[in-house]
């Protein structure tokens, strides 16, 4: 029976004890949190943990403060501006004219 379409399966990747890429986040030799042994053996060297690692830069960027608009609610006040000025155009030339 196949797994329904909407799930994934994790493939095992081969690792290597030579580094394979400039960028250490990139290389095969370089376990990440929730990886798994499956076989074979391994030592292991811790390079950085709490806020210094990727996941915990990407929840402090998350978890920061939004300063300023965003483009897409700058868009919407300009294009609220250009209602409320259109109405209000039309609202004195209805009186003007009544």
């Amino acid at each position: 029976m196949s797994p329904a379409p909407d799930t994934q399966q994790t493939m095992p990747l081969l690792g290597s004890v030579t580094s394979t890429d400039d960028n250490y986040l990139e290389t095969a030799c370089i376990g990440l949190a929730g990886t798994h042994i499956v076989t074979g053996q391994a030592l292991g060297l811790v390079v950085s943990t709490g806020d210094s690692t990727v996941f915990g830069r990407i929840a402090k960027l998350t978890s920061a403060p939004k300063t300023g608009l965003t483009p897409l609610q700058k868009e919407i006040l300009y294009f609220v501006a250009i209602i409320v000025s259109l109405m209000l155009t039309m609202i004195v030339v209805v009186i003007i004219v009544w």
